[in-house]
């Protein structure tokens, strides 16, 4: 009998504890209890997010965004575009500059799109206007590595702002296509120097090798207008050992025509090679490479490599 009243008493303890609704303590936060805002969804766009500095007039870049919010941004009252210039080389004087003011959207210039979300209409950035934006910046100042910092600000009906800073990771990502709520167009030049071009490469130096080999090399980009050679033995490893290429940390790397190589390297076994680049010609590259560390013997080669439109760049 004890023990039926001692179930009986917990059932009545866990229905009361059960009964007692708590608001405050919800597990889940739920749309209708969290806090609503707006962010700015791509639609499209068009042109290259980069400030060339061989082309600044025609470097262009046009977008345009929708607003994500409760109402499909009928609640957006003004989108701000604005600027940060990060200047990289302030020889002349530091010209970076702040929370500039490109363009204002206010809610009477922008319209509901075919699928009931608020539009803005094309945003057109320009590389000419960009730099006249900035206080005292002229072309001649703008060089590799300054950066232009384009940012959104969405003002709400109720006076609240919305920009990446303080929007989820998840709104300015990918996947919402939320990016261009900030983004980066960078002062530099477009690079392309990736093809296939025929060598000629004389091993007999040192005694690594007799006579010359010939074949094609690759250009590979590593990105950022950094570059390899597919094979920086141009053979050598081939026709002495059979097998593989160097490795190591041989690289060049191009800013806006001018090329530099890395001339003093450290292959991936672990010794040092000296480069010696030039341009002969018009057409031709030519790399007197030596390794004089190897524990086996000497490593070495002279390479002539021809462009056949003329090598794309020139040497400091």
């Amino acid at each position: 009998m004890n023990n039926i009243k001692r179930v009986a008493l917990a059932l009545v303890v866990m229905v009361l504890a059960f009964s007692c609704k708590d608001e405050d303590a919800k597990p889940i936060l739920t749309f209708e209890d969290a806090g609503k805002g707006a962010y700015a969804r791509l639609v499209e766009e068009s042109g290259t997010k980069l400030v060339n500095l061989l082309d600044v007039s025609g470097s262009a870049y046009s977008w345009t965004v929708e607003f994500v919010s409760e109402d499909a941004g009928k609640n957006v009252a003004t989108y701000r575009i604005l600027l940060d210039y990060d200047d990289n080389d302030p020889s002349n004087g530091d010209l970076s500059a702040t929370e500039i003011e490109l363009f204002s959207f206010a809610q009477g210039s922008m319209s509901a799109n075919a699928n009931g979300y608020i539009q803005t209409p094309s945003i057109d950035l320009t590389g000419t206007g960009l730099v006249s934006a900035v206080p005292g910046l002229t072309e001649g100042d703008v060089s590799v590595g300054d950066n232009f910092n384009i940012s959104g600000v969405i003002v709400l009906d109720d006076g609240r702002e919305f920009r990446a800073s303080n929007s989820s990771s998840t709104v300015n990502g990918a996947a919402f296509r939320g990016g261009n709520q900030a983004f980066t167009m960078p002062a530099n030049c477009p690079s392309d120097l990736t093809g296939t071009y025929d060598y000629v490469a004389d091993l007999d130096r040192g005694g690594w090798a007799a006579g010359t080999v010939t074949g094609t090399v690759d250009i590979i980009a590593n990105g950022g207008g950094s570059y390899d050679f597919s094979d920086w033995s141009f053979g050598g490893y081939q026709a002495v050992y059979g097998c593989c290429t160097p490795g190591g940390d041989f690289d060049f790397t191009d800013v806006c025509g001018v090329v530099t190589f890395n001339t003093e390297v450290t292959d991936g076994y672990g010794d040092s090679w000296d480069l010696t680049v030039d341009i002969p010609t018009p057409t031709t590259l030519t790399i007197l490479y030596d390794n004089y560390t190897y524990a086996g013997g000497f490593e070495g080669g002279f390479v002539t490599i021809t462009f056949p439109d003329g090598v794309p760049f020139t040497l400091p």
